[in-house]
């Protein structure tokens, strides 16, 4: 972590110089301490799940905007601004800090989905009830909201709708908000509409191809399904959102 601000790193595959910024990747892997320290009842795990998530929530949102960035500097706790190359004067040119897109896959990959983030608030509120945590909670309800009808009713991948439903499911029964899981149903709703193929009894992964990938998250969306209807399968097992 740095000293000065507690960001911590997540480009661990570059050397100490170059690595400054800390993406909302930091979400997955405060989530899945926080889930090992349940499990375990090693407390450690939640610490260093807290310490790394915490900075990120004071730091990483744009209240102008109402959303996170991508990427926070490390060192300074600013907005990282991309810099791209101008074909014309062959210079760099710097572009605004990329803000989270919930449903949009343009500028990031899959594995980085920003709803790891949002899970792993909820479940810092749910260890620890603090305002942070809260506030960051409903402020990814609204983040949901403000996306929808999702890609400006193009349509979104199996994989988002799926962990925004769940996420939405989980967030009403830890925070005891029902219209949260009125959300979620009415986003199943949004997503049996755009996938759902009833000819052939099965969902598309996404609405571009008439088709089902499995690295487009379909299980995902399944499994956020059975938990709008029921207990949460993946509490119990192996599974992890």
């Amino acid at each position: 972590r740095n000293s000065r601000t507690g960001l911590v790193p997540t480009g661990c595959n570059f050397s100490n110089q170059d690595n400054r910024a800390s993406s909302l990747q930091i979400g997955a892997w405060a989530f899945a301490l926080l889930r090992a320290g349940r499990l375990t009842g090693e407390t450690e795990f939640q610490r260093i799940a807290k310490q790394a998530l915490r900075p990120w929530l004071t730091l990483g949102f744009n209240s102008q905007h109402q959303r996170y960035y991508n990427q926070l500097d490390c060192k300074t706790g600013k907005p990282v601004t991309e810099r791209k190359r101008s074909i014309a004067s062959r210079k760099e040119i710097a572009s605004a800090p990329q803000q989270v897109s919930i449903f949009s896959h343009v500028n990031r990959p899959p594995y980085q989905s920003p709803l790891k983030m949002a899970e792993a608030c909820l479940s810092l509120h749910e260890e620890s009830g603090d305002f942070l945590s809260r506030q960051a909670v409903e402020r990814w309800v609204n983040m949901i909201q403000q996306e929808l009808p999702a890609n400006e009713s193009q349509g979104g991948y199996a994989e988002d709708y799926g962990r925004a439903i769940h996420f939405l499911v989980r967030a009403s029964e830890v925070m005891k908000r029902p219209t949260y899981h009125t959300f979620a149903r009415d986003l199943a709703n949004e997503a049996m509409a755009s996938l759902y193929v009833a000819k052939m009894g099965m969902f598309r992964s996404h609405p571009d191809e008439n088709r089902c990938d499995s690295a487009d998250g379909p299980g995902f969306l399944l499994l956020a399904l059975m938990y709008l209807e029921g207990s949460d399968p993946t509490k119990q097992s192996a599974l992890q959102f």
